[in-house]
């Protein structure tokens, strides 16, 4: 299988043992990893490098393994798919990047993991007057659906400085979006070849306050 990666493992295995509260990490076989914390039970991950991280993928390596409780997944650019996250709760397994993993790995039970951005974003969602409801369809793609107004489809993602190449590559990813929102609290501005990029595809540009505000119309 493709996400059979040696190297990967190898790779995740010699920075993950490098913690202060890692003892010890055991390469079982291609992907998986099994990582004995101080004071803790030891658990199992496995260890993917795909562009697209997918509930079926999910589900394979569990089948493999069902004692798995978190797949790193090596690239950083890489994407989502709208049914890993129904699949992850099913299965009882987190995801992420490598920074994600160390978090998982300090709590008692990786399982439970999840991306504080993610966290802060999908509550002020689910408290906005405005949302019905949302869906999560990609790493940062939200369907929203309105009380008032047709439903939007938006990129969140927390960004310091919004680029026209960061606006312009989230476009291309989805082909159809109404707005590119920043979620990050320090981001006070957004240049104006981003906004430039945005107008030519119909795409608002947006700081978080300024989407909150917008939700409402």
């Amino acid at each position: 299988m493709s996400w059979l990666m040696t190297s990967s493992a190898e790779w995740a295995a010699t920075k993950i043992g490098e913690l202060d509260f890692v003892s010890d990490v055991e390469i079982l076989g291609d992907p998986f990893l099994r990582v004995h914390r101080l004071g803790m039970e030891p658990v199992e991950i496995a260890v993917v490098s795909v562009s697209m991280l997918g509930g079926g993928l999910l589900r394979a390596i569990v089948e493999t393994n069902p004692d798995v409780v978190f797949v790193l997944n090596v690239p950083r650019d890489s994407d989502m798919e709208s049914d890993l996250f129904h699949a992850a709760l099913d299965l009882r397994v987190a995801f992420g990047g490598l920074g994600d993993a160390y978090r998982a790995l300090r709590m008692r039970h990786p399982h439970e993991y999840e991306d504080r951005e993610v966290l802060y974003v999908e509550r002020i969602l689910s408290q906005h007057s405005s949302i019905r409801s949302f869906t999560r369809v990609s790493r940062f793609g939200y369907s929203l659906h309105r009380f008032r107004g047709d439903s939007i489809f938006v990129h969140i993602e927390s960004v310091y400085e919004v680029t026209a190449e960061k606006v312009r590559e989230a476009i291309g990813r989805y082909g159809s979006l109404d707005a590119f929102v920043t979620s990050n609290p320090n981001n006070h501005s957004i240049a104006q070849p981003a906004v430039d990029v945005g107008m030519q595809s119909g795409v608002e540009v947006l700081l978080w306050p300024e989407f909150m505000s917008r939700l409402n119309f």
